[in-house]
């Protein structure tokens, strides 16, 4: 841990959801990290962050303005 002691930010994962919260695409870098290096873990966590972008996408049917 000594060596990432300059680092910023690290990102752990990436994840493309559609409008309906669907993935589109997920990538997870850190191996060691229990909570996201199980593959179980990974589509519950994903169907959190789907559930809360149907709770807040405001334009479900993804038309513009």
């Amino acid at each position: 841990m000594e060596k990432l002691k300059n680092i910023v930010g690290l990102i752990h994962f990436v994840i493309f959801l559609d409008n309906n919260g669907k993935r589109i695409y997920s990538k997870y870098f850190e191996k060691d990290n229990l909570s996201i290096s199980d593959p179980a873990l990974q589509k519950d966590f994903e169907k959190k962050v789907g559930q809360a972008v149907l709770n807040f996408n405001v334009n479900k049917n993804n038309e513009g303005i």
